[in-house]
C-alpha cells in the first residue's frame, strides 16, 4: 500500500511557537510544486458543472479550485482523483466546497487518498463509486533522517476541520487512526457506522460482503410483483434513452421506442447531481436493464 504524505520535511526549531510555525510551513509545501490539474465541464442537462481535480495537491491549488467554483453556477460536483499532497491545501479545498454548497465524488476505479480524502469530505453530498477508494491516515512530517513522524499538531488541524463539517469524535479517530505509512480505506458500512453520509455513485446499493448462501439447486424466494409501465408516446425523437445510471451524465446503454409497453420498473430515486430535475427509475425491458427519467414513463 503506497505512502501518501500529509506533511513534508521541516526543521523543528526550539520553542513551541517556532515549532508550530515550522510545522505549518511544512504542511503548506508538502511536495515539489507540481500542483493538481483542475478542469471544468458544464452539465449537458442545464445549469451546473462538474469540476475535476486530479494529481498531487500543492500550495495554491485551493485557490484554483475556489476560482473554478466561483466561475460556475448552479449545481456543482467536484470529482477527485489524487494521492493527496499538501494538507493545508486539502483542508482549504474542503472548506471552499462546503461554503459553496457543492457535492463531491470519486469515480469507479479511482482513488482519493490522504489530503484528497479530507477535501472529499467537504461535499454537501458525498458520492463514491462501488470500486472507488477513499483513504485516510494521520498527519505527519519527515525529519532530517527521512523518518515520517506523526504530529499531534497536524491531527489537531484535521480534527478541527472535521468538527466544522459536523462529524463525530468517533469519525475523527477513525480518519486519523492509520500510521503515516498506512492507510484506512473507507467503505460504505464504516461510513454508515461513523455517521458519514456517503451515497453510492450511480445510485445502486453496494454489493455486500459474500455470505453463506443456499445450495445452487435451492429455489430462490419469490419476489414481490414489479410495477409494469410503458414509455410515453410523445418522448423526444421517438425513443427513450436508457442509461447506465440515474442521470443524463451517464452513458446510453440502449433505447426503447416511444409507446413501448411491458417496461418493468424496479424503483425510482433522485438523479445524481447534475442529472436532471426529475426522478430516475431503474427499468428492465426485454431482458435489458438500465435507468430512465420518470418523465418519460406512464402506466
Amino acid at each position: 500500500m503506497g505512502m501518501t504524505r500529509l506533511g513534508c520535511p521541516g526543521i523543528i526549531l526550539s520553542g513551541a511557537t517556532m515549532r508550530l510555525m515550522s510545522f505549518v510551513a511544512s504542511l503548506a509545501f508538502a511536495f515539489p510544486a507540481l500542483g493538481a490539474d483542475i478542469s471544468t465541464q458544464p452539465f449537458q442537462s442545464g445549469d451546473g458543472a462538474i469540476i475535476r481535480v486530479s494529481g498531487q495537491f500543492d500550495a495554491g491549488d485551493d485557490k484554483k479550485l475556489t476560482r473554478a467554483l466561483l466561475d460556475t453556477h448552479g449545481e456543482q460536483v467536484v470529482v477527485f482523483e489524487s494521492p493527496g499532497g499538501s494538507l493545508l491545501a486539502g483542508l482549504a479545498m474542503g472548506r471552499a466546497i462546503r461554503i459553496q454548497g457543492a457535492h463531491t465524488a470519486v469515480d469507479d476505479g479511482a482513488a482519493c487518498a490522504s489530503a484528497c480524502g479530507l477535501a472529499w469530505l467537504g461535499g454537501v453530498r458525498r458520492l463514491m463509486g462501488h470500486s472507488a477508494k477513499v483513504g485516510f491516515h494521520a498527519a505527519y512530517y519527515v525529519d532530517d533522517q527521512g523518518r515520517a513522524i506523526e504530529t499531534g499538531q497536524g491531527n489537531a488541524l484535521i480534527g478541527a476541520y472535521l468538527n466544522q463539517l459536523g462529524l463525530s469524535e468517533k469519525a475523527v479517530l477513525y480518519i486519523t487512526q492509520a500510521a503515516p505509512a498506512e492507510m484506512t480505506w473507507l467503505n460504505f458500512d464504516d461510513a454508515d457506522d461513523l455517521g458519514i453520509p456517503v451515497r453510492p455513485l450511480g445510485g445502486a446499493a453496494p454489493t455486500p460482503a459474500a455470505a453463506p448462501s443456499a445450495p445452487p439447486q435451492a429455489s430462490p424466494p419469490r419476489e414481490a410483483p414489479k410495477a409494469v409501465w410503458r414509455i410515453k408516446g410523445n418522448v423526444s425523437g421517438g425513443y427513450m434513452n436508457v442509461r447506465s445510471g440515474p442521470g443524463t451524465m451517464h452513458g446510453v446503454l440502449f433505447t426503447v421506442p416511444a409507446g413501448a409497453r411491458g417496461v418493468q420498473v424496479d424503483g425510482c430515486q433522485p438523479a445524481d447531481p447534475g442529472g436532471g430535475t426529475y426522478d430516475w427509475c431503474r427499468i428492465v425491458w426485454q431482458g435489458q436493464a438500465g435507468w430512465v427519467s420518470s418523465n418519460g414513463l406512464e402506466q
